[in-house]
Order: C-alpha cells, then structure tokens, then sequence
C-alpha cells in the first residue's frame, strides 16, 4: 500500500492481525513492514527478474530518514552491481538464507558455528575493508589456537561466502576475495597426545586446582568428561541433561560430526554427572554460572586447560589432544581399532587409522613377533 512513510506515521501505525507492508510514495523501493511485534523498514528491488527485500533495521532503533538513507545507498550499490551489503554479518544472513537450503543440515550447524565462534568480531566490518592480511592473521591465529584443519574449515567457509556473494549479486563482480590469496594447511594430522607419564601429571594437577576451589569448576568437570570419554569438544559444550540416560548409562547425540550418534557411558563418567550440580532452568550439563540457560564457552575450557598444563609441566597440549590421547591410549593398550573407532564416534575405521597411525605398531607388536616366528619356521622347514 502506498503511504507517505515518516515518524509519524510509523509511530501511530497498529498492526490489525496480519502483517502488512507500506510502500514509500516519494522513495522508490522503500518500505515499511508492520508485524505483531516489529515494525521493519524495508528496501525492495528487482535484480535480473527477481525481487530481493532486505532489511533496513527497526523503528525506533533507527528513525526514517535513517532507514532512508540506508535504502538510497542500497539501491544506488545495486546500480553498480552488488546488493549493498553493509557488512560481512548481513553477507552471512543472505548466504544461509538463500544458499543455506541447499546445504546439508551438518553442513549449516557447522558453518553457524565456525561464524559465531570464528568471526563473532567481524560481523559489523564492511566487505570491502576486509584484507588479505587480515585473512591470513586470523587464519594463522585460529590454526594457533585451535589447530589447522579448524582453520581450513574457518577459511573455506568465509571463502565460499565471499564467492557466492559475488555470483549473485551480493558484492560487484570487481569485488575481490582476499581469502583466496590465503594458503591452506597440510592435511597432516597433528601427533600430540599425552605419554602415561604427562596423563598422570596431567590428573594430579587437575585434582589439585579443583580442590583449591579455583573458578571455573564446570570447566574441571568438562574436562573430566573429555579425558574420560573422548568426546569432541562441541559434544562437551553442547551436551544437555536430556541426552543423558544415566539409570541406562548411555548418552545420544542427535548431532555429532558424523551424524547422531549414542555412547555408552562408563561407571566412573556416570558417577562423574551424578556429581555436577544441576542449575535450574539451565538445560545444559556444564552450564555457566550467572547466565541462564547457557553452557560454558570454549574460552572457559582453555583457560581450565590452560593452568591444568602449567602445573603440570607440561607444553604444547591443545584441548582437541585430549581426546587424541584416550584414542592412543587405548590403541596401546590392545584394544581393537574397530573398537577405538566406534568408541570416538569416526565415520568410518579408516579415519581412526589416518589419524591414529603413530599408536598401531607397539599395539600390534605381538602380531608382528608371530609373522616373523612363523616365517622363520617356515625358512627352517624348506632348509630341512
């Protein structure tokens, strides 16, 4: 319905039942929606025969002639090619709107994640201030913190987002992707896992910072969880007291890197849940003290594993080597790779075995001496 759109009008405007949309009668493309609960403004434009609406903010956080400033340099990008994206966040918001659906439902939980934990500080930066040094900082950053394939993955996303936006309009086609001068990782797996030594410092100094009444106690009990499980560090942060079933000592995961999956639990992590304190109102397992119905973050978790480490003398140790050493461990101790594969929940045994390489030789040394004391056999027999 065409209007004249100014603070007046948005002000006294009621929402009857139904949403409605008022178009502006002296700015083209600009308009106002009035829902139950929001009244948004709005810039409408046909580009190559489609209709594209974008969101221009909320009245009264914004005013019109904001709104309508915002809408002029939205269509006059769009002359030149691009959608008008004010900022990295709304290429982001267009990509999973659009392109999203085509993605698999992993795929989307997946790339949500590596924005929200990744970017989180990029969301307000315009595309075109973004730098191919900027990239490769914190390309090189995350691969510090959180290792190289998690900063393959960052890369890859953010790349593919830049790319599809100029593909469809959301940036110029002159618009350049700086993640594209950005060099990946090698795919090698990363070796670190604890020897029995360093996992016997590494208990001790966890037992003795908890007893010290230190924070983050549901940091110590995430990592207890981890060291005791081999759970990933998402299915630590994102674990909820529903998916436990302690009287049946399961745990089931509707979302996992390969799918859902269910664990059984050992006697000593379902005593170790017993233990936790259960917050009200908070669905989470490890949930954060002061905040409702919210679990810890990651950044809690390295700084628990952080002081675990410096007591205990020990260097070079990510959070993600925790579940390396209970897959070595195990491996050392003679315990089958399909039986390690299904307890860390791989898709399959041959990624236990990529990854888990360095932990097969002294676990199958026995197997080893028996084809060498038969082939020797067999030598001796032909000599006779």
């Amino acid at each position: 319905m065409p209007v004249k759109i100014n603070n007046t009008f948005v002000k006294n405007v009621k929402f009857e039942g139904k949403q409605k949309r008022f178009m502006d009668v002296s700015e083209s493309g600009f308009g106002l929606v009035v829902g139950a609960k929001k009244k948004t403004f709005v810039v409408i434009v046909r580009v190559r025969g489609k209709q594209i609406s974008e969101t221009l903010g909320y009245f009264p956080e914004i005013s019109v002639d904001q709104a309508r400033d915002k809408a002029r340099v939205k269509k006059a990008a769009i002359r030149e090619g691009g959608f008008g994206a004010d900022s990295l966040q709304e290429l982001v918001d267009r990509y999973f709107k659009i392109r999203g659906p085509e993605l698999g439902e992993e795929t989307r939980y997946q790339y949500n994640r590596i924005w929200q934990n990744r970017f989180f500080d990029w969301a307000e930066l315009r595309p075109s201030d973004l730098t191919i040094e900027m990239c490769r900082k914190r390309h090189a950053d995350i691969s510090l913190k959180n290792g190289p394939i998690a900063a393959n993955a960052a890369k890859i996303f953010l790349q593919s987002v830049i790319t599809w936006s100029i593909g469809h309009g959301s940036l110029p086609q002159t618009a350049h992707n700086p993640w594209l001068h950005v060099g990946q990782n090698p795919r090698n797996p990363r070796r670190r896992w604890m020897q029995k030594d360093e996992l016997a410092r590494y208990w001790s100094a966890l037992d003795e910072l908890q007893k010290e009444g230190r924070l983050w106690q549901m940091g110590f009990y995430a990592i207890r969880y981890m060291l005791l499980s081999g759970r990933r560090k998402d299915e630590v942060l994102g674990l909820q007291w529903s998916m436990l079933d302690l009287a049946g000592a399961t745990v089931s995961y509707p979302r996992t890197k390969t799918g859902p999956k269910t664990f059984q639990l050992a006697e000593q992590v379902v005593a170790l849940f017993e233990d936790i304190p259960h917050l009200k109102d908070c669905e989470f397992v490890f949930a954060s003290f002061g905040k409702s119905n919210t679990a810890i973050n990651e950044h809690t978790l390295y700084k628990v594993h952080k002081e675990i480490c410096k007591r205990a003398a020990i260097s070079n140790l990510q959070v993600h080597d925790l579940r390396r050493t209970v897959g070595s461990q195990l491996l050392n101790s003679g315990v089958s790779l399909e039986d390690v594969s299904d307890l860390l929940g791989h898709e399959d045994v041959a990624t236990t075995r990529r990854h888990y390489a360095h932990s097969l030789p002294s676990s199958k040394k026995g197997v080893a001496e028996d084809a060498a004391s038969i082939m020797m056999a067999k030598n001796s027999n032909q000599a006779d």
